[in-house]
């Protein structure tokens, strides 16, 4: 990509392209590295030149240009003196919802990932050993593409990134009946209780939100009388009327009840509530709720 800046009374030329990206090692988060070339077209009576203050707005799109969504900035961590020919690097910060967006773009296929890069061109006109003028210009966003193959992408990116053991669980969101409400305020404050560490009030909740769902299914009449473990009769949901298989209620229904055993504080006498009890008691009420509130009858 040619730029044509007028500094210092004069037009001076330099071309920019990307040569290759690749993975920046021990980096915290993913992190990929632009390799950009810039070449110096002018050559004569040239001042001293530097790019600073570099900057791209990444944007990726599949092989077929359809898709094109913003995913980042880039960013140069040091500004270059133009000497010639010069390779800059520009960094771009991932993280591993990006990553999975990128996958659901480019569906098993190449893509691109599109720069729309910009920057400050300073010019400096020295007179022997002291500096006679400065001059600043920017030069504006233009796009520069570098296209990935799939295999490379996956044997080179994502395996360097983790990425086969870092996956993100997308939690659909729940959008409950009024009468439900309740069980999901219970179900968020999970979610709060989790994120603070309180392991052991992560499942007070999720044991709460299973019961406001007991109870509300019931309200809407659908209910049966059964045996307690004593003998007695109680009433419980009736999963069947609501989903209509025999099969499918007996399973909604066996896992409903152990989880709300596993939900319960004696369930755990002795033991201290950990990261992995919270979270996947947390996973499968979510689940639990969100496909009752798909197949539950208007």
């Amino acid at each position: 990509m040619r730029y044509d800046i007028n500094v210092l009374s004069s037009t001076y030329s330099f071309d920019i392209s990307l040569i290759g990206v690749d993975v920046v090692p021990d980096s915290l988060v993913p992190r990929i590295k632009f390799n950009a070339k810039v070449v110096l077209l002018s050559q004569n009576e040239i001042p001293e030149f530097w790019l600073s203050s570099l900057l791209a707005e990444v944007y990726v799109k599949d092989e077929n240009g359809n898709v094109q969504h913003q995913i980042g900035t880039a960013f140069a961590m040091q500004p270059y003196q133009l000497i010639g020919e010069q390779q800059i690097d520009i960094y771009l910060d991932l993280d591993y919802y990006k990553i999975q967006q990128i996958e659901k773009i480019r569906k098993g296929n190449n893509f691109k990932l599109v720069l729309s890069m910009r920057g400050l061109l300073a010019a400096i006109r020295f007179v022997g050993a002291a500096r006679a003028s400065i001059d600043n210009k920017a030069f504006w966003p233009s796009a520069l593409e570098y296209e990935f193959s799939k295999s490379n992408w996956i044997e080179k990116y994502l395996y360097k990134f983790n990425f086969k053991h870092v996956r993100l669980f997308e939690f659909p969101e729940i959008l409950p009946p009024e009468s439900l409400s309740k069980a999901i305020k219970h179900l968020d404050n999970g979610w709060t209780q989790f994120s603070s560490g309180h392991y052991n009030n992560v499942l007070v909740d999720c044991r709460k939100a299973l019961e406001e769902v007991s109870t509300i299914v019931m309200k809407a009449g659908f209910k049966k009388i059964d045996k307690n473990g004593k003998g007695e009769n109680i009433e419980v949901p009736d999963w069947q009327k609501i989903f209509e298989s025999d099969t499918l209620s007996d399973s909604y229904k066996n896992i409903f009840k152990k989880l709300m055993g596993f939900a319960a504080p004696g369930a755990h006498t002795g033991k201290s509530i950990n990261n992995e009890d919270a979270l996947f008691t947390l996973m499968i009420t979510h689940a639990l709720i969100y496909y009752l509130v798909e197949k539950f009858p208007p």
